[in-house]
């Protein structure tokens, strides 16, 4: 399934979320089956499985860049896409809106038990 396949099945939360209930997106599965790709894109998943990356200087890429679309663009994961779709939906509304986002990460190393935030 590819990143707009992903979009699409998620994209009716935006519109639950404006209409004010709680949305929580999950992404589970085994070491390195693409949960970090899925949901921020390819750029956000090199840099995160590099251990390298902080000291070459790279950077996470840009959320989302309104207007601007290129062939990065089509890659960008669930994350990029909601957060875009979210502030476009806005913009047309007078309503005053005031949220919160949380990233969580648990993660189970061996011998250390379950990691959480």
């Amino acid at each position: 399934m590819d990143s707009e396949a992903v979009f699409a099945s998620a994209e009716p939360l935006i519109t639950s979320l404006l209409d004010g209930y709680n949305v929580c997106v999950m992404a589970y599965g085994r070491t390195a089956a693409g949960k970090t790709y899925t949901l921020m894109g390819p750029h956000a998943a090199v840099v995160a499985t590099s251990p390298t990356a902080e000291t070459r200087g790279a950077a996470p890429a840009p959320l989302a860049v309104p207007g601007h679309t290129s062939t990065r663009d089509a890659h960008r994961g669930l994350i990029p896409r909601s957060i875009q779709r979210l502030f476009q939906q806005m913009r047309g509304m007078i309503d005053t809106y005031s949220f919160k986002v949380s990233v969580c990460r648990a993660s189970r190393r061996v011998g250390t038990g379950v990691g959480m935030c």
